[in-house]
């Protein structure tokens, strides 16, 4: 149901808290998600940190592994792996987390919201930075549906 695209570029610091906040989601990992972990060139252990994981999880996680090119590169590749049975695509940069309900709450609001072709969750950084993202602030008239073609102008 859910792909979770994950660029990864020495991360071994904050990765398994990321990968674990993916794991431990409400709406059931095993049942419900397929993690696709990108290794954009890492040179510490965050290649190792990855496939520990896959080994507990071989039917949800991919591992890619690519010559360092950037998370859009990283991103484009598990763009491209993402399984058929997938319905929804997210993506968590490898310091951040999400939080436990936050999967299940993206299913709600679409199953709720007819026409609605993405969502954007609040971002809280959990590595070398810490609080809250400075995008957050979109939040700030609660939650809200906006037809881009009205106004073009709003974050995301």
């Amino acid at each position: 149901m859910f792909s979770i695209i994950m660029p990864i570029y020495n991360s071994e610091n904050y990765l398994r808290y990321s990968i674990e906040s993916v794991i431990n989601q409400s709406i059931g990992f095993k049942e419900n998600i397929e993690l696709i972990l990108i290794d954009d060139g890492s040179v510490d252990s965050s290649p190792q940190i990855c496939e520990s994981f896959k080994n507990l999880y071989p039917n949800n996680i991919k591992i890619m592994k690519i010559e360092n090119s950037g998370p859009s590169a990283a991103r484009n590749c598990g763009l491209s792996n993402v399984s058929e049975k997938s319905k929804f695509i997210g993506f968590l940069d490898s310091d951040d987390a999400l939080s436990h309900n936050a999967l299940q709450s993206v299913y709600d609001f679409f199953c709720d919201s007819e026409d609605v072709n993405i969502a954007v969750l609040p971002v809280y950084y959990t590595g070398e930075k810490e609080g809250e993202h400075k995008l957050n602030n979109r939040f700030e008239k609660g939650t809200r549906v906006i037809n881009i073609l009205n106004d073009y102008k709003a974050i995301h």
